[in-house]
């Protein structure tokens, strides 16, 4: 229906030089009506409102005729946001949407919205959505505009899944930070802020690593982990101490952080999730948590020495035990 209108819209242009922000404001009216369908909480809309979510990113390889790439992301900010909020309780239809609004988040940083300024084209449209060439040529220079009105929103998504209990939506964070990660690396290694955001979620992190031990789900244990290695790897000192800058220095709530990271590096370090002959890949995660724990355990030092002398005792008796 979307192609049909937008086709006629063109056709209408090329006749009589129709102004898009006519076909703008009854789009965004329309929106307006999907976003509110999605904030209700009716029972027997959780199908419309399943749809509505999976077929979301194809619409928006549609509207990049007519909106730009920042309208493109504030539209696709406003579906997200309408969606409820899920919690522990959630039932199990409602889990669905939680799915599904992962997929939609997992789309658009793949595709056009989170691209880096000076990929081509034909780079963005071999990540996810088609894109013309017209519309992507106009806004790329948006782009950053696009990706610091998406980030908030992803990371508040993160969060709050990552912390959750569905191992199907932990799973679908888990692409989606393995996406960012990989972008920061290769392409997006400028953009600090960004990346400090995405180590905010340490403590989210932590938590999802241990709710999928308790499960005993190694697919998510693995995927996790390797999230949890690449965040730690490009972060810097200061930030993995902070928590990306979230944590106050030498508060409650940071020694808590600490002293729970430090356990669950040692537990780690026990039971590597990676098999045993994948070597460079082992090697690079004891290096990394090496690093990690050195880090956390210089720190803390000063404030509790007894603590550090447990936790290298712990650390040379695992690596012990590991080497038997």
């Amino acid at each position: 229906m979307l192609k049909f209108i937008i086709s006629s819209w063109e056709q209408s242009m090329a006749q009589s030089g129709q102004p898009v922000e006519l076909l703008k404001r009854d789009l965004h009216r329309l929106f307006q009506a999907i976003t509110s369908i999605m904030r209700n909480d009716t029972p027997t809309l959780i199908g419309v409102q399943s749809v509505a979510l999976k077929n979301f990113p194809s619409w928006l390889s549609v509207l990049d005729k007519v909106f730009t790439v920042k309208e493109l992301s504030e539209i696709a900010a406003n579906m997200i946001n309408a969606v409820r909020p899920s919690g522990t309780d959630i039932d199990n239809k409602r889990k669905v949407i939680s799915v599904e609004q992962m997929g939609v988040i997992l789309a658009m940083v793949r595709g056009p919205l989170f691209v880096n300024k000076g990929t081509s084209c034909q780079a963005a449209l071999s990540l996810s959505l088609s894109c013309s060439s017209r519309s992507l040529t106009s806004s790329l220079g948006l782009v950053a505009d696009s990706r610091n009105i998406l980030t908030p929103l992803v990371i508040q998504q993160l969060r709050r899944h990552l912390g959750g209990s569905q191992p199907d939506v932990i799973k679908s964070c888990a692409e989606i930070l393995s996406v960012l990660l990989d972008g920061l690396q290769a392409e997006w290694d400028e953009e600090q802020e960004l990346l400090q955001s995405v180590i905010s979620l340490l403590p989210e992190m932590m938590h999802a690593i241990t709710f999928a031990r308790a499960n005993s789900d190694d697919r998510l244990l693995l995927m996790i982990s390797t999230c949890f290695l690449s965040m730690v790897f490009q972060g810097d000192p200061n930030s993995i101490l902070t928590a990306g800058g979230t944590l106050r220095v030498d508060s409650s709530e940071q020694q808590a952080y600490l002293l729970q990271f430090c356990e669950l590096l040692l537990l780690l370090i026990r039971d590597c999730p990676y098999a045993k002959n994948w070597f460079a890949l082992v090697m690079l995660f004891y290096g990394v948590l090496a690093k990690c724990l050195s880090i956390i355990v210089s720190h803390l030092m000063s404030k509790n020495p007894s603590y550090v002398r447990s936790v290298w005792l712990s650390l040379s008796l695992s690596l012990l035990e590991s080497s038997t």
